[in-house]
């Protein structure tokens, strides 16, 4: 019977644990980011999702609007902060994954 009741405490402590990060990514970027443009958390999710791809067939599955980066200033910013956020809150890659994964982040000169 203790067994059973352990197990079953682990259950519900799994599947609350799994609940809280089952929020979409942009509810989360528009929740931590209300004060900021659409551009900014545009960008935001876009370098975040670029960051957590991991290789370059990912990458490039993801892809990349170098066009807006040039163009749009926030969107720029969002997606340059986005991606140093999520490259390395994977969870606890190697120096090697972490050196295959750290790409030169875009530079761009508008503010925001």
């Amino acid at each position: 019977m203790k067994r059973i009741t352990v197990l079953c405490l682990m259950a519900i402590l799994a599947t609350s644990c799994s609940t809280t990060n089952s929020v979409p990514l942009k509810t989360k970027i528009e929740q931590q980011f209300p004060n900021r443009p659409q551009a900014y958390r545009d960008g935001y999710q876009d370098g975040c999702l670029y960051g957590r791809a991991g290789d370059a067939k990912a990458r490039e599955a993801v892809g990349r609007d170098s066009k807006r980066i040039e163009s749009d200033s926030a969107y720029a910013n969002g997606w340059n902060d986005g991606y140093e956020s999520c490259i390395f809150s994977m969870s606890n890659p190697s120096p090697t994954e972490r050196r295959h994964n750290s790409a030169e982040p875009v530079r761009n000169q508008g503010g925001y």
